[in-house]
């Protein structure tokens, strides 16, 4: 049971990180620059006409897409 909170909180944080970048990417028209070592993580923003078509966080094995429909 402790596992599994540890692995639904990781996601949370992940999740969280997400959001972070994709609002700092529609302020500054970039990804936010990164100097801790304790996040390995990698954010995708794709974009169509200047607009947020689909965003992808990934962080070793997970990945975390949302796409606009």
């Amino acid at each position: 049971m402790l596992k599994a909170e540890k692995h639904s909180n990781q996601e949370i944080v992940l999740l969280r990180q997400l959001y972070e970048d994709v609002k700092t990417y529609r302020i500054h028209h970039e990804l936010p620059i990164r100097t801790s070592e304790g996040s390995k993580s990698q954010t995708k923003i794709k974009t169509e006409n200047k607009k947020i078509q689909k965003v992808k966080i990934i962080q070793g094995e997970k990945v975390i897409e949302i796409a606009k429909i």
